[in-house]
């Protein structure tokens, strides 16, 4: 099977389920989450120069450091792009790849309180993983989430979401999260 997922803390593991949303490592600073389906309805080109990973859904993609693809899902890549305020793409997968690697040290990773995080961020509390929607706490697994919690029952929490991506959740931007969400 081979390891080719990976967690909102960007680490890469092998687990049977196969998540929503495809990405990429290896080819260069542009690190991005693609639809598991080209826009002609093929399942796209099996031979490709990097490593194929997946994730849950778009904000496990977005709290690793990816961005949406700007091929097969151009108009978030566009929307995000726009929120991010930047005129190209090479900017905005610079600062992220920056963010990514100082919270990899430790130094990024900002301390907030939960409740004030934007819908589809991620962060870590007790040693858990979790994503903050519509008020409420999701714990995170690679096979969905399960609700836990009010955000506001946490406190200060570890933002998993690197600060950039975080701003533009926080301008609007909205991603698309695991069904286990909507039937928690």
């Amino acid at each position: 099977m081979g390891a080719n997922r990976v967690d909102p803390l960007g680490r890469i593991f092998e687990t049977k389920e196969r998540g929503y949303l495809m990405g990429n490592r290896g080819s260069g600073d542009a690190w991005i989450a693609c639809s598991l389906r080209h826009p002609d309805g093929t399942t796209g080109p099996s031979t490709v120069g990097y490593t194929k990973l997946f994730f849950l859904d778009e904000p496990t993609a977005l709290a690793a450091g990816h961005r949406p693809c700007a091929e097969c899902r151009r108009k978030d890549y566009e929307l995000f792009k726009k929120m991010f305020g930047v005129p190209s793409y090479t900017e905005m997968d610079r600062a992220i790849r920056n963010e990514v690697a100082a919270m990899a040290t430790g130094e990024g990773r900002a301390m907030r309180n939960a409740e004030q995080l934007p819908a589809g961020a991620m962060f870590e509390a007790d040693g858990q993983t979790f994503l903050a929607w519509q008020r409420a706490a999701y714990l995170w697994s690679p096979g969905g989430y399960t609700r836990a919690k009010l955000t506001k029952e946490f406190g200060k929490v570890r933002v998993l979401t690197p600060p950039s991506t975080l701003r533009v959740l926080e301008a609007g931007y909205r991603p698309w999260v695991h069904p286990s969400v909507m039937r928690s």
